[in-house]
């Protein structure tokens, strides 16, 4: 600039204009694969894969087999709760209860409409099972009704 002295331009040499040229690998021969050094001598039997057919069914053994007891007795097969809730309509029953009794069994209690309309008339039963104390309630109050 001021003071001093130009340069001359010098132009740029030629080797920095053009880019060098790209770098080729040397084609390398198809070589068929090699085993792995680390996979075992035998074949491998893959988790999952059972050696023997597995049984099509699993059965539980009974309570009684692994010890366990039980002294509820189940209703029998010709219960049918569909024909107590009849005749607890027949009846008119307010209301059904039922209790579990400390020894083993049930307390059923039915409440039937009375002359006061206040107060019903309870009707109470206790079975060995639920059904039988329903059944013997039912008796009850079906006798208590034809007198």
């Amino acid at each position: 600039m001021y003071g001093m002295p130009a340069m001359p331009m010098q132009p740029m040499p030629q080797a920095w204009q053009t880019p060098p040229p790209p770098m080729q690998s040397a084609p390398r021969p198809q070589q068929p694969p090699q085993p792995l050094a680390w996979a075992p001598a035998q074949p491998v039997k893959a988790r999952g894969v059972a050696a023997e057919p597995t049984p099509k069914r699993f059965e539980l053994p009974p309570p009684e087999a692994l010890g366990v007891t039980s002294n509820v007795a189940l209703p029998t097969p010709q219960f049918d709760w569909t024909q107590v809730q009849a005749r607890m309509a027949r009846l008119g029953v307010l209301r059904y209860r039922k209790d579990p009794v400390t020894p083993g069994g049930y307390r059923v209690t039915l409440l039937l409409p009375s002359a006061d309309p206040t107060r019903g008339q309870p009707i109470t039963a206790q079975g060995d099972t639920e059904a039988a104390a329903v059944l013997l309630a039912l008796e009850y109050a079906e006798a208590a009704a034809r007198r």
